[in-house]
């Protein structure tokens, strides 16, 4: 009896030592894992309520700056062209507000109310400075829209405009830092229960903690990761909305010239003089679109890079649309491009301007890597409800241990840069995203001085699938 009335505080003393135990264990398993949903809900709480609303905010200035790009070239040119990049730009901002104005509401606190001074500074410049303007141009009265636009009237309620847009967008930033904070408050207190409870005894819990820390320090550098790339995307997307205008401002002069170069009488200039200022005003006019297509190519980086390329996609013959490129750019060059496919007809459903700025990019590269006189080959094939398409040429080739960092934006091969041909290394970055957003893919296969071929796939619909079965046809040039 005594050794048993002795065994009983040992028992207790076990009890409670497990008891204890278990509620550390069950500590260890639950708090953590409560404090980590609440920081990762946060987390998602920042991606869904702030970046559709920035993603907006951003279209919203790329919209007003295709109005105001539009109205500066219809006032120097009198074109229709630009009158229509303004309407245009007009009719999307429109349907863009109400779509702004629920994402404010998402985010919440000022968000709705920065947005409206928003759209009312934009309205602010249409109604009192685009509007009479345009009025003005199509009644010809050109002085008084030209003494209008030297007022400096309407700069001054765009750039009220751009000052609002900025607030906006440094909300949402600031609002990102407030949740970010918060989220680091409660990664804070993670650390402080984990050391608690590593104070309790659990040898087990140090290595919970360290994978705690590694992981937050993960975390971090993510998060700064993402805050460069974001900075840099927003950059070339100012950048470049930013050389719009004064380059629709030149192709406008230029156009002008040259069409008042044809109204002139030549016969009271030197033939050669009048010659070399004809092909100078030529040159200004093709430089200027060539800088717009660079400009067009930094604003697709950006889009690339949030997915947000807008695709209008229709069943399209990708065999007559190859041709046509093809024969568009085989008569800027001595080389002899080739096209061959499957079927005389492949329809596929996807968008023809972006496939078309696919196929342009890749048979040109193979113009400019490529000896002079070299034949180029475009190649079209029909596989496992797929449509593929191959761009050969026998130029000079990627090395091998480059050609996975070919479709990384900014990229350009060693032996491109060591040869002196231009270019930035956008062109197969976007291409690869536009080929992306249609559901395909793109790849290489390149040697060395041999030369490279550039692949790019496309699913084709069962219902297309069935009208286009591969055919014993020739090529079709």
């Amino acid at each position: 009896m005594e050794q048993k009335r002795q065994s009983r505080p040992t028992d207790r003393r076990l009890t409670a030592a497990t008891i204890f135990l278990a509620v550390i264990l069950l500590l260890l398993l639950i708090v953590p894992n409560v404090i980590s949903s609440m920081a990762l809900n946060v987390g998602d709480k920042i991606v869904k309520e702030t970046t559709p609303l920035d993603a907006t905010s951003q279209q919203i200035l790329s919209f007003m700056v295709d109005q105001e790009s539009g109205l500066r070239g219809y006032i120097i040119a009198r074109e229709q062209q630009f009158l229509d990049q303004y309407n245009r730009g007009r009719a999307q901002l429109e349907s863009l507000w109400p779509v702004a104005q629920q994402q404010a509401q998402v985010v919440g606190g000022q968000a709705p109310t920065v947005l409206a001074a928003v759209r009312q500074s934009a309205t602010n410049w249409q109604q009192s400075t685009a509007q009479p303007e345009i009025q003005m141009v199509a009644a010809g009265q050109l002085q008084g829209a030209e003494q209008k636009v030297a007022t400096g009237q309407g700069k001054e309620l765009f750039d009220k405009f751009r000052t609002d847009n900025t607030v906006m967008s440094k909300y949402i930033e600031q609002t990102r830092t407030d949740q970010t904070n918060q989220r680091n408050q409660l990664l804070t207190i993670l650390e402080v229960v984990l050391v608690v409870l590593g104070v309790a005894g659990l040898i087990a819990l140090g290595i919970i903690y360290y994978i705690s820390a590694v992981s937050q320090q993960y975390i971090v550098r993510i998060a700064q990761n993402e805050e460069i790339n974001r900075a840099k995307d927003e950059f070339l997307s100012i950048a470049s909305h930013e050389l719009k205008t004064p380059i629709t401002a030149i192709k406008g002069y230029a156009q002008a010239l040259l069409r008042r170069a044809k109204r002139v009488d030549a016969s009271a200039v030197k033939p050669e003089e009048w010659s070399k200022t004809i092909n100078q005003v030529v040159v200004i006019e093709q430089q200027t679109s060539r800088l717009a297509r660079m400009v067009d190519d930094l604003l697709d980086v950006t889009r690339v890079q949030i997915q947000r390329f807008e695709l209008n996609c229709t069943p399209t013959d990708l065999v007559a649309l190859s041709s046509r490129v093809s024969e568009q750019l085989q008569v800027t060059t001595d080389h002899s491009i080739g096209l061959s496919a499957d079927a005389p007809q492949i329809m596929v459903d996807m968008d023809e301007g972006r496939i078309e700025q696919v196929l342009y990019n890749l048979i040109s590269n193979a113009i400019k890597y490529s000896p002079h006189g070299q034949s180029i080959k475009v190649q079209l094939r029909l596989e496992d409800g797929e449509v593929f398409c191959a761009v050969s040429d026998s130029g000079i080739g990627i090395p091998q241990e480059e050609q996975g960092m070919l479709f990384n934006r900014f990229y350009r091969a060693s032996n491109a840069n060591a040869s002196r041909i231009s270019g930035i290394g956008l062109g197969l970055y976007i291409s690869n995203g536009i080929i992306s957003q249609h559901g395909g893919r793109m790849w290489v296969d390149s040697q060395v001085g041999r030369g490279s071929t550039f692949y790019f796939s496309l699913p084709l619909t069962q219902e297309l699938a069935a009208t286009a079965l591969p055919s014993p046809a020739a090529p079709t040039s």
